[in-house]
């Protein structure tokens, strides 16, 4: 069904951001969360920052960013772990690269792609396998449950298996929700048909693009955001006008934050461990 032609095998070499970005965009909406202008920051950060030999790529959160991670595995004799609950789209997702990555890079995704079906902090088949799954992570991205409950201990598991100058990239960056995630809960109410919760006690802290970097900086002696020029590649996103009805109904429940959209993304290099 993916097997589209984006041009020949030297041609996509030669232009990987756009032939991922072809992919990309034949995506349902239902496995492509992530904006247009994200999914190209992220392949500068890999193309320009992350080891061409062997990388190791580690998210939460599987569909969009899934397929560059695999692909840029296969190209460079890498890997990639990642977590979802959702194992039809990370099904979904696996026969996506078998039509369109695997064709190009000669390489089987089943050699590049663990995936484990699990919430990210589940007990034994969360991220506290890590270490029995690799001894070095070169870039982490999570988008999973946008709680810094969840956000902070994600980030904290990659932590100890980070590189020097490896990457943690975070999506929906400008959230506020401590423990619960309201605005996710209130949308699944009013599908069922009921009113939304009321803010809950203790549920608002700083944004997580302002938490992040602190807890890293517990670790390194240097944090510094690579994120780039996210706000200007924003400005010409089509992601937002072509699904500009769902945006507009996630905003209203607070799942999109346009007041402070160019925080939505950020990511962080970070050097120099700090002695134990």
């Amino acid at each position: 069904m993916y097997d589209f032609y984006f041009g020949s095998k030297d041609e996509i070499l030669a232009d990987p951001k756009t032939f991922l970005l072809g992919v990309k965009r034949t995506l349902p909406r239902w496995a492509n969360s992530l904006p247009d202008s994200e999914f190209l920051i992220l392949i500068d950060l890999i193309e320009n920052r992350v080891s061409k030999q062997g990388p190791v790529f580690v998210e939460t959160g599987v569909g969009a960013t899934s397929l560059l991670f695999i692909f840029y595995a296969m190209l460079r004799n890498g890997r990639v772990i990642s977590w979802d609950t959702n194992s039809s789209k990370a099904s979904f997702i696996r026969s996506v690269c078998a039509d369109a990555l695997e064709a190009v890079t000669g390489k089987a995704t089943a050699s590049h792609w663990t995936f484990v079906s699990s919430m990210s902090l589940a007990p034994h088949t969360g991220m506290e396998i890590l270490g029995e799954l690799t001894d070095r992570i070169d870039m982490s991205h999570h988008d999973s449950d946008h709680t810094w409950e969840t956000v902070g201990n994600e980030v904290a598991a990659v932590m100890p298996y980070l590189v020097d100058k490896g990457i943690v990239c975070v999506d929906d960056a400008n959230q506020t929700t401590k423990h619960t995630y309201e605005p996710i809960v209130n949308m699944v109410r009013r599908k069922a048909g009921l009113g939304p919760i009321g803010p809950l006690p203790d549920n608002v802290c700083e944004p997580h693009i302002l938490t992040v970097p602190k807890l890293l900086a517990e670790e390194f002696e240097t944090v510094t955001n690579v994120t780039g020029d996210f706000a200007g590649d924003l400005e010409q996103d089509l992601y937002y006008a072509w699904y500009g009805q769902d945006r507009k109904r996630m905003a209203e429940v607070g799942m999109e934050r346009f007041e402070t959209i160019v925080d939505r993304f950020a990511a962080w290099e970070v050097c120099q461990r700090r002695p134990s």
